[in-house]
């Protein structure tokens, strides 16, 4: 007898729009603006539902904010120099 492998099935959760809305602090044109332009992963159709993979969402997210910030951060110490 030989052993069968046992194969794992790793599922992805994919998230929708409203979802994605919160996690990234961002309106749905703003998502739809990075996806058009290749900054954010396109997403996946399921029927008429936008739906993007959560890891895809959460590396963008950790990659992205920080930037964010540090531009939010450097316009207002501008903004005080003034």
């Amino acid at each position: 007898m030989s052993k069968q492998k046992k194969q794992e099935v790793q599922f992805r959760r994919r998230v929708g729009i409203t979802e994605v809305e919160q996690m990234l602090h961002a309106s749905r044109s703003t998502i739809t603006r990075w996806a058009k332009a290749g900054r954010l992963a396109a997403p996946h159709y399921l029927g008429t539902r936008r739906l993007w993979y959560l890891d895809e969402i959460e590396k963008f997210s950790a990659s992205a904010i920080p930037d964010a910030q540090q531009l939010a951060a450097s316009s207002s110490e501008e903004r005080r120099a003034k």
